[in-house]
């Protein structure tokens, strides 16, 4: 039996990851947790999503093989099954999730909006991947969900049963884990935390499967938000065996529990290859095209910068805090070849991608001019003549532009991928560290 929980935290508290935590503790009295339980990032793009726009999901019944340590709430552990038996009676799961939903859901907050879906069977996955890239409909899932013959509960406007449905119908092409350790609940109120630093840093440097712990950029830890929700710190990593080997290096402040995700951060599943016409508000994707104008650069330091193909042309943004990525933008001249992955939106320059990882290509040559041609009869040099090139004063023999002598100027930059610092990737996007690891090929 599958379970799916969303939108049940604000920006203000909570979280959804742990109300699942509370689930788990009330049904694996009864069930076995069947693979590790999930987190599902969906589009990033959402306008009214409340933090990380996250889902979950969860699969339960008769577990058999092999079975991993998942979590722990106070000295209990929690164990996972490699295969398993779905559990029958949704009736009876979904009236165990309801309580808890209901105590722990931020439903005061205006975008809260829980749903909550238990089905017999895993939905397909193109619900996933048009939830991961596109703009769904309340009416259009709940129709999924119905037919079906999955049991939902939506509060509010019930938006959640979006990110619920979609959770239950991510079918992994690539994965990646995250260990999230939760606070005691004396602690959620406040926004500072406990955690070492320094070993944050050398886990950073020395331990090559895990991403995005340390920003090397701003100098400071990744892995605790700055928000009073109960989340104490979050690791994320390729395997699960080095997640539990790093759990016992980190020092932190009391931990209350502890649980192991499959997730489908760090994937770029969210990105669609395109041509820049076919562009659409709320997507992200991957285009390629030739730099057509010098970068403008406002106040603040943000960047823009005009990129065209075959199909037409769009204005790329890279903003201040996006770092060296930021810099090197503004070093872009016409003629370079880049790919850009990014969101589409409306900005400063109506529509616009705002940029978060950027591919150098090929760079174009920039020359000065040293000295006008010499003309091949009198032997003196030429004078400029506009559009047509160089023309001699005195036989009037002309030369083209191309003629002169030019002297190369070394750039500063090189062809490569450029990224944001840690501290500013999303959930989603590909860091180059692990990408060899995933398969997937950064390049366009």
């Amino acid at each position: 039996m599958y379970i799916g929980i969303d939108d049940t935290d604000s920006g203000n508290g909570s979280c959804t990851t742990y109300v699942l935590t509370e689930v788990i503790r009330s049904i694996s009295l009864e069930y076995d947790i069947i693979g590790y339980p999930r987190l599902v990032r969906l589009n990033p793009n959402i306008p009214w999503k409340t933090r990380g726009n996250g889902a979950l999901s969860l699969r339960i019944g008769k577990g058999f093989g092999k079975k991993k340590l998942c979590g722990m709430i106070g000295n209990t552990e929690y164990y996972c099954y490699e295969k398993g038996i779905n559990a029958k009676n949704k009736e009876l799961v979904l009236g165990k999730i309801i309580p808890i939903v209901e105590k722990l859901a931020r439903v005061e907050d205006p975008n809260t909006n829980p749903g909550i879906v238990v089905s017999d069977k895993k939905f397909s996955q193109y619900l996933y991947w048009k939830a991961v890239r596109e703009v769904l409909t309340i009416d259009y899932v709940k129709d999924i969900v119905e037919n079906q013959n999955a049991l939902h509960k939506m509060y509010k406007n019930g938006r959640g049963i979006i990110g619920a449905s979609a959770a239950i119908s991510w079918h992994p092409l690539r994965k990646t884990y995250e260990l999230i350790s939760y606070r005691d609940s004396s602690k959620w109120n406040e926004t500072k935390r406990e955690v070492d630093e320094s070993i944050v840093r050398w886990l950073e440097y020395n331990e090559d499967l895990l991403f995005n712990t340390y920003d090397s950029f701003n100098h400071h830890s990744c892995i605790s938000p700055h928000t009073t929700c109960p989340i104490l710190y979050g690791i994320r990593s390729l395997s699960p065996a080095k997640l539990l080997k790093v759990r016992g290096v980190i020092k932190s402040e009391k931990v209350d529990r502890w649980f192991i995700y499959e997730t489908n951060q760090g994937t770029d599943d969210h990105i669609v290859k395109s041509n820049i016409k076919n562009l659409n508000a709320f997507g992200s994707y991957k285009i390629s095209g030739h730099v057509v104008k010098y970068p403008v650069q406002i106040k603040g330091g943000h960047a823009f910068v005009e990129v065209a193909d075959k199909t037409g042309s769009i204005i790329l943004a890279f903003y201040s805090e996006s770092g060296q990525m930021n810099k090197i933008a503004t070093q872009l001249i016409p003629g370079d070849y880049i790919c850009a992955y990014g969101s589409v939106k409306g900005g400063f320059y109506g529509k616009q991608m705002n940029v978060e990882k950027l591919i150098i290509k090929n760079l174009a040559m920039k020359s000065i001019k040293i000295s006008n041609p010499i003309c091949d009869i009198c032997g003196k040099r030429m004078k400029s003549y506009g559009k047509e090139g160089y023309r001699c004063k005195t036989c009037h023999a002309k030369k083209p532009k191309e003629s002169a002598s030019f002297s190369y100027i070394d750039r500063g930059i090189k062809i490569g991928v450029y990224v944001p610092p840690t501290s500013r990737f999303r959930h989603l996007a590909m860091p180059p560290k692990i990408a060899p690891f995933l398969r997937r090929v950064v390049d366009c």
